[in-house]
């Protein structure tokens, strides 16, 4: 919840919805806003690149896809 928009404003969220992917360090390694079909592989491309540049192993990706009467979830395993 921000509802006086402050961390938005030190974000600089232009829109919502808007995607961070933060590393362990606080450094903002993604930024998306909005949303379509297909921005989560963007998600996880980005996610994958910051594993790869880091030297991180990791297994693959799966998510599931679940559209149940305008309410979509994606479900990501990993």
């Amino acid at each position: 919840m921000d509802p006086t928009s402050k961390l938005a404003k030190q974000f600089d969220v232009k829109g919502y919805p808007t995607f961070y992917l933060i590393d362990k360090n606080g450094e903002v390694i993604h930024k998306s806003a909005g949303y379509g079909d297909g921005t989560e592989e963007e998600y996880l491309e980005a996610l994958k690149s910051y594993f790869t540049n880091e030297n991180i192993e990791y297994e693959a990706f799966e998510y599931e896809r679940k559209n149940d009467n305008k309410k979509e979830a994606i479900n990501i395993d990993f």
